[in-house]
């Protein structure tokens, strides 16, 4: 062998294991996946192969206007309460204070539910929302000499959404952070030389400044959402009825409560493509191709 086809050849063999790895553990599990959908495997793990069944199966169910619903909801609301509390907590520490222990503290704290496992912090949310008298809300609504509210039964969405929140607030705070101080700081001060407000600063120098970050958290943040479901099965369970049952969670449910992994995998395959669509339409929104243009000058 040549030194030419050696050399060739290193990338190859010392990248082997890696593309071994994702092979076996992600393109292999993806094929079988979607075979599956095709099939009506259940608790036998027999692979029968039905066409479209499952397709057109899950579209007849009565509950399934109600979980496209609750999946827009979740994750429209809580994509904006993660992004913009993310930014301004990012802001908050990076421009209206110095970088400090204060501001490193501020930043721990919001980091603490992303550390935590999932169970204790559903515990946390369980008795900040009960519906009893020791529930922290209704503790506060006694105080001040209001009904008590079934926050699990009555608002179990919004329970839902400010969980999931407080998570994913930490991923959006470190991303912005970094980008903010990552730029110049004679930018912002040639503004206020000039007179520009704070917030002609905020949305016509920092925010186009930061859009790359923008757009790489928003996207990353939407497909996180439109495939969590734990927090959602561990606080409410998709309850009541089928009130905070979101698409993941009933492709889990359907694939692994009754053993219908055929028809789990086919609601699986669709929130895939929904995903994807969302990924190109994200894009299209921040105006990917321009972005990208401008890199290269």
């Amino acid at each position: 062998m040549t030194f030419d086809m050696q050399r060739k050849m290193y990338p190859v063999v010392m990248l082997s294991p890696f593309f071994l790895l994702v092979a076996v553990f992600y393109l292999v599990p993806t094929i079988l996946t979607v075979l599956m959908s095709f099939t009506d495997m259940g608790y036998g793990m027999k692979w029968h192969f039905i066409g479209m069944r499952n397709f057109s199966a899950f579209m007849n169910f009565p509950f399934i206007g109600t979980i496209i619903r609750n999946t827009f909801v979740y994750v429209v609301f809580t994509l904006i309460c993660n992004v913009g509390i993310g930014f301004c907590i990012a802001l908050l520490t990076v421009f209206f204070m110095d970088e400090n222990i204060h501001s490193r503290i501020i930043r721990t704290i919001w980091m603490l539910p992303r550390i935590t496992p999932s169970i204790v912090l559903v515990i946390m949310w369980a008795w900040f929302f009960s519906s009893t008298d020791y529930g922290f809300l209704n503790k506060v609504t006694n105080f001040i000499g209001l009904e008590q509210i079934r926050w699990l039964s009555d608002h179990a969405m919004l329970a839902v959404i400010t969980a999931n929140t407080f998570i994913g607030i930490s991923f959006a705070m470190l991303i912005f952070t970094s980008a903010m101080q990552s730029l110049p700081n004679d930018i912002f001060l040639a503004a206020e030389v000039d007179g520009s407000k704070k917030t002609t600063i905020i949305f016509s120098i920092l925010l186009p400044a930061i859009k790359w970050p923008v757009m790489f958290v928003t996207i990353v943040q939407t497909l996180a959402l439109m495939t969590s479901y734990e927090t959602t099965l561990l606080l409410t369970n998709g309850g009541p009825v089928m009130d905070t049952t979101v698409w993941s969670l009933y492709a889990y449910k359907k694939a692994f409560n009754y053993s219908e992994f055929g028809h789990g995998a086919a609601l699986s395959l669709v929130l895939v493509s929904v995903s994807f669509t969302l990924t190109l339409l994200l894009l299209r929104f921040f105006d990917f191709d321009e972005m990208m243009k401008n890199t290269r000058l």
